[in-house]
């Protein structure tokens, strides 16, 4: 999980290009209606954010017109926001930040819900990578009225960057595959309420199930190589593992830490190697571009 505070954009940039002089888009003037309200709304975005036990206030400048307006111009916008759109998606990470999945986060979360807080649904700093499940599960859900807010914001907050991800893994002998156990999630520097926090958003994610259902995947991955190729098992976990300051920030290397720790599934996996004489040449050809 990430800290993203370089994405925060308080500029008017984005709400400038959905107002581009050459957009084409016919309900245009609804939105430059209100714009000077909309910029108020995202001078105070910050502040709702940290105030994170509150609710989100209403405002009265968004009626059905400027609501189906806003969301429109999310899910069609004009080109030079539809650019922007593009740029968010088409990021350089390589692991979701909300839970750490490791693999690129290709959709846009509104962090605020565009259908209930729709004077949100463009503005950049509402807008997070996400992966897909992350974006099935959370959906508009946001506000717990024992709680408050559900999630925490990867932008404003770096509490999801001081996560570390601790589990075992158990090797079930029966059917030759793993599960995992003892789930311990280290908050660095955390505090009670930070880890009350965080164990409620981690739930919300439904963390536990997907984290073990990745753990069995990537195992059954290693087995079917561990069938057909002959490889130092080690030195591939230690590559891993190579950046310690890294290591259980992610499923990925959670899971590498856990299989290292576990010698009857590594023993189990180098017992599937064909030996070496058993392992075919392979003939290749070669040509320039």
């Amino acid at each position: 999980m990430d800290y993203l505070n370089s994405l925060i954009d308080n500029t008017n940039g984005w709400l400038d290009a959905a107002l581009h002089k050459r957009s084409i888009k016919k309900n245009k003037q609804v939105i430059q209606d209100i714009k000077s309200d909309l910029q108020a709304e995202y001078l105070k975005y910050e502040s709702i954010i940290n105030l994170y036990t509150d609710s989100v206030p209403t405002v009265t400048f968004i009626g059905d017109d400027q609501k189906k307006t806003l969301i429109d111009y999310y899910e069609a916008p004009p080109k030079k926001l539809a650019e922007l759109f593009k740029n968010r998606r088409n990021n350089n990470l390589k692991k979701c930040p909300y839970c750490a999945n490791p693999l690129h986060p290709n959709t846009l979360d509104h962090f605020i819900p565009k259908n209930d807080y729709p004077h949100f649904s463009i503005f950049q700093n509402n807008l997070v990578p996400q992966c897909l499940k992350c974006a099935s599960i959370k959906g508009e859900k946001y506000y717990d009225a024992s709680f408050g807010c559900i999630f925490i914001h990867p932008f404003y907050s770096d509490i999801l960057s001081r996560i570390k991800i601790n589990f075992d893994i158990v090797f079930l002998t029966a059917i030759n595959n793993i599960n995992i156990s003892n789930i311990i999630i280290k908050l660095e520097n955390g505090h009670t309420m930070e880890n009350e926090r965080v164990k409620k958003y981690l739930n919300a994610l439904d963390f536990k199930n997907r984290l073990q259902e990745y753990c069995v995947k990537q195992f059954g991955i290693l087995r079917k190589e561990s069938k057909k190729n002959s490889f130092d098992l080690d030195v591939f976990i230690n590559g891993k593992l190579t950046i310690s300051a890294q290591n259980n920030r992610d499923w990925e290397t959670a899971f590498y830490t856990a299989l290292q720790a576990n010698i009857q599934a590594i023993t189990f996996l180098k017992n599937l190697m064909p030996k070496a004489s058993c392992v075919s040449k392979i003939s290749s050809t070669e040509f320039s571009l």
